[in-house]
């Protein structure tokens, strides 16, 4: 599956109307397909970590953003923007 593909899987579950919407953690992202690009920036260029129970973390200083995603079921993937930033993604297991 493309960086693309999960990008566009974890936009369209509940990470969008969580963190962009209701949370109003991404400010600049105005819609869906801009959430699709931020997460799919993360993927591509972020920090990878392979985490307990068939999950993947990604993080990004510049984007100030971690996306997580299980292997078998990205859908069920988020992505947020931590208060504590890289520590959180660092304390990821």
């Amino acid at each position: 599956m493309s960086p693309k593909d999960i990008a566009q899987l974890i936009a369209t579950g509940h990470a969008y109307q969580k963190h962009v919407v209701e949370r109003k953690e991404f400010p600049e992202i105005e819609s869906i397909q801009d959430f699709i690009e931020l997460i799919q920036q993360v993927i591509v260029s972020g920090q990878k970590k392979v985490l307990f129970g068939d999950r993947i973390a990604y993080w990004s200083s510049f984007q100030r953003t971690v996306v997580i995603y299980p292997i078998d079921e990205p859908q069920k993937g988020t992505a947020f923007r931590p208060k504590n930033g890289e520590e959180y993604f660092n304390n990821l297991l």
